[in-house]
């Protein structure tokens, strides 16, 4: 058995050599700047590290400022100081199900028609489908709308560097 080439392959031997090495060199390449990187990180982590636990002590402290003024954010309910948007900010509504027996029961007995969709598997009313009812049908099914309720906001502008100072800060205080 020969491991002889043949002709008609050669040329794509050839490229296929040329492929594979210009990978190699990429990835030598691409090798060298991720050790550089890292380096270069190393040398001014000292520093980051003191900054972001700086940047998370004053926005800590910025945070309970504007917790503890609601007053002040009464219209309009944000303001950008700084280029810091701050204040209050409604958080999303929700809808519950107190007795969630009971709204099966009730679905079945006013919206049989919306059973499947209404009532999980679990036997349970779906939060997911109830988002399209009325809220005189949810009443009649037991269930409630719950008001959002203002949570404070403390947000920076995005961009990529934003990015670079999350992913610092949530290394420092993964939670």
């Amino acid at each position: 058995m020969s491991n002889a080439i043949p002709e008609t392959l050669k040329p794509i031997q050839a490229a296929a050599e040329k492929a594979a090495n210009a990978r190699q060199a990429l990835a030598e390449e691409l090798a060298e700047l991720e050790a550089a990187q890292r380096a270069i990180q190393k040398q001014h982590q000292r520093a980051i590290n003191h900054y972001a636990q700086k940047y998370a002590d004053a926005n800590a402290t910025l945070r309970n400022l504007v917790e503890g003024s609601p007053q002040l954010f009464q219209r309009p309910k944000t303001q950008t100081l700084h280029g810091v948007k701050l204040g209050f900010k409604k958080s999303q509504g929700k809808i519950e199900f107190p007795n969630q027996s009971k709204s099966v029961g009730l679905i079945k007995k006013h919206l049989p028609e919306l059973a499947d969709t209404l009532i999980d598997r679990t036997e349970k009313p779906s939060k997911a489908a109830a988002k399209n009812l009325q809220v005189g049908q949810l009443k009649k099914i037991g269930g409630q709308v719950v008001e959002g309720e203002d949570k404070v906001v403390v947000s920076y502008p995005e961009n990529d560097l934003s990015k670079m100072i999350d992913a610092v800060m949530q290394e420092q205080n993964p939670t």
